[in-house]
């Protein structure tokens, strides 16, 4: 491998590690409250998960915490805590924990 070469693969691996690291210093601790909906397949496998907080929707990881949460009662409010990260416009959020609260009133 010619010197130009071994140069342009450690640029490419510095680029890719610092990207790597721009993506998770962009994660976020947060607390969101709002309503969840479930979208599943055919089969009634889950394959989407949706908090609509106001007028912010979040797209959950369907992971173990994310499918207990799609378990819950939809038509209640949850607060969620959890990592939100940004994937291009997509708020995303991976449930930590969540508990069911009482829905606010409108005044």
């Amino acid at each position: 491998m010619s010197v130009f070469g071994k140069h342009a693969v450690k640029l490419f691996v510095a680029a890719l590690l610092l990207s790597a690291f721009a993506l998770h210093a962009e994660d976020e601790e947060k607390t969101v409250t709002g309503n969840v909906s479930v979208q599943k397949d055919e089969g009634g496998a889950v394959t989407g998960i949706t908090l609509k907080a106001g007028d912010v929707s979040y797209k959950v990881v369907v992971d173990d915490n994310g499918k207990k949460l799609a378990a819950e009662d939809a038509a209640a409010q949850y607060e969620v805590k959890g990592t939100v990260s940004k994937e291009g416009e997509t708020s995303v959020l991976k449930v930590a924990s969540y508990k069911k609260v009482e829905a606010k009133k409108a005044e």
